[in-house]
Order: C-alpha cells, then structure tokens, then sequence
C-alpha cells in the first residue's frame, strides 16, 4: 500500500538536500547520535563482506550501491581501494552532492523500482543497505527486489537490511514499511538469489519491532529506546544540548551494545541479510 502523504522523490530530496552528514539521516531528531549509530550500520557491513568474501574483498571488485543518499558509505569503498563503484540515489541533490566528493564511481539519479535502462554490467556485490523498507507499496518494492536481483554476477553477493517481523508486513510510519523474512526470501527465491546468513546491526540502538520469538526482550528494548531518544529530543530546542546529550548517552549504550551483538544471532531490531546469485 501507498502511504497517502509519502512521496518518496520529494520525501527524501527534501531530507538530503539540505543534510549532507550523518547528523540528518537515520533518526534526524537525535543529531549526533546517528552519527555513534552508524559505526554499527558499518560493524554489520564489515561482518557481511567477511562472511561473502572471508580473504578480503578484491580491490578489483565491481560493486553496486543502491540509495547511497550522503555517501557514508562510498566512503568507506574509496577506503578499501575501490575503484569500480557505481551507485544510484532517488534524490537528485544526493546525487549531485555524492558526484562532487566522489568522482571516481558512477553515480546517476534513479528510482530503485524503476526499470534499469542503464545498467548492462554484472557486479561482485550489490547493497540495499536501509532502502528497501522505505519502498512502502508492495509492488514497487518487489520491482526493486527483481531489479537487484538481476544485479549480481552468478556467485555474486546482495546485502539487504531491514527489521523483519515474524509474518507479513506492517507500516511503522508513512515512508517505513518493514517485511518478514519469508517475503523477502520468497521474492529473492524467484530472482535466483538464496539467503545464505542474517545477523545483527543493532539491539539497543535503534527502534526495534515486536517479536513474538522475543517478546521480554523486545520489550526491554523498546522502553529503553524511548527513555533514550525521548531524553535527547527533549533537548531538540538547541542542537549543541541535543548533540551533548547524544553523545552521553550514546557513548554509554555503546558498550553494552557491542557486548549484546557479540552474543546475539539475532535481534528485534534492524538485521543485515547477506544473499547470493545462484
């Protein structure tokens, strides 16, 4: 379904044309915080590539990023030595501001759902990283899902993140709409691509979703994510309180949050899956 008041062209060309860091994007009202969570968003994406590609990912790799918006991650290709990235963005501000600090890749405005007329090559790994739960109508979202698939190489790999709820699909907010697994798996399955491992990005850190599998500890960590984000909110009236306050009490989450994801398989939270080109 179609969130009446969701445009996802001018929803998020309004967020990145006037956010260029990670202070505007995740949970923009928490300014620093994000910028603590996103170490995370990279810990999982380290963890995916160790498990595709466990010598290291070849400096000669193609890669193809889908909905880079401020360009985090395109830094962190240029910091492995990667020199053959192309990348796409719905926002044409992302696109023009990622083109300027990143010349080297192919970059180019395009809805993810919409068919790929440009793209002829194949890739090593292809990533949907914090995009796909954004495609609130389910057709369009299966569009983007057949697109991606046709991206990898046979024996290449797909990186997708979401939060997965035990069956079906439910809207959180107009521009979020998360999906279960089997969804994805079934969608994945008719595009030759098998979901081969799943772990953690985050378990206290970001809003998590109700699991019926883990229902006390679902609700630990949503009482403790609403006393968190609400007292940084509180605090919205000027960013440099806002960003002392995120940084208080996201440097002290941070500990127990890498200790929860160092034995957790899995969470009520957000998940990173890791797939392949059959």
């Amino acid at each position: 379904m179609q969130g009446k008041s969701y445009n996802p062209h001018a929803f998020w060309e309004a967020v990145l044309k006037n956010n260029s860091d990670l202070s505007g994007v995740g949970h923009p009202p928490l300014g620093f915080y994000n910028r603590i969570a996103y170490r995370f968003r990279l810990r999982a994406l380290k963890r995916a590539i160790k498990f595709a590609f466990p010598s290291g990912l070849p400096t000669n790799s193609k890669v193809f990023e889908a909905g880079f918006g401020v360009g985090f991650y395109l830094g962190y290709w240029r910091e492995l030595g990667l020199t053959r990235v192309t990348g796409i963005d719905i926002s044409d501000s992302a696109v023009n501001r990622a083109k300027r600090h990143f010349p080297e890749n192919i970059l180019r405005q395009q809805d993810l759902s919409e068919p790929f007329v440009d793209e002829s090559e194949s890739f090593d790994l292809v990533t949907a990283i914090d995009v796909l739960y954004h495609i609130v109508d389910d057709a369009r979202w299966e569009a983007a899902l057949v697109n991606l698939c046709e991206l990898p190489k046979k024996g290449g790999f797909l990186f997708i993140t979401d939060k997965f709820p035990d069956q079906g699909a439910f809207t959180a907010v107009a521009h979020v709409r998360r999906r279960s697994r089997e969804m994805y798996e079934k969608a994945l399955t008719g595009g030759g691509v098998a979901i081969l491992w799943q772990g953690p990005v985050f378990a206290l850190m970001d809003d998590p979703i109700t699991k019926l599998s883990m229902p006390l500890f679902s609700r630990f960590l949503a009482l403790q994510w609403r006393l968190v984000s609400k007292a940084i909110r509180l605090f919205g009236f000027s960013p440099i309180l806002r960003d002392g306050v995120a940084l208080l009490l996201g440097s002290t989450q941070y500990p127990a949050e890498l200790a929860l994801l160092k034995c957790l398989n899995t969470t009520p939270n957000l998940e990173i899956i890791v797939a392949q080109k059959q």
